[in-house]
């Protein structure tokens, strides 16, 4: 009776160890790893125009690879305040290395954003040709 409760464990804990943790290709690869973290928040930036208007910028990247900035212009002179929504949609330049993204607005402008670093809770890079940092929401 012994022995069969003894290679009752032996065999489960056999079977316990030929299931253990496999490489999952879906979270090993650099696209969805940096897809899904993109798309994990809402990222806000806060700048001055060219005009000293105190702007928010706010993007939402979507995994469908669709999104939507919004920029808001704040004048200290009024109560008011002017809100823009823009819709894109966005890829990956290089699916094996996801640091440079493509966007293309509704309208049909388009512009780079380029040597993207997604850390905790800040989003950085080079939004067409100027650096930017992003914090999340």
């Amino acid at each position: 009776m012994k022995g069969k409760i003894a290679f009752s464990i032996l065999l489960l804990l056999t079977v316990l160890s030929f299931s253990s943790c496999e490489d999952d290709p879906y979270y090993d690869d650099p696209f969805y790893e940096a897809t899904d973290a993109i798309c994990y928040y809402k990222w806000v930036d806060e700048y001055r125009n060219v005009d000293g208007f105190d702007c928010e910028q706010e993007l939402i990247f979507n995994p469908d690879f669709t999104g939507r900035e919004v920029i808001t212009r704040f004048d200290p002179y009024s109560p008011h305040y002017v809100s823009e929504t823009h819709y894109f949609r966005w890829e990956w330049i290089d699916h094996h290395y996801p640091e440079n993204i493509y966007i293309r607005y509704d309208d049909g402008l388009s512009l780079y954003f380029e040597q993207v670093r997604i850390k905790p809770h800040r989003l950085e890079g080079y939004w067409d040709g100027q650096f930017v940092t992003f914090e999340a929401l």
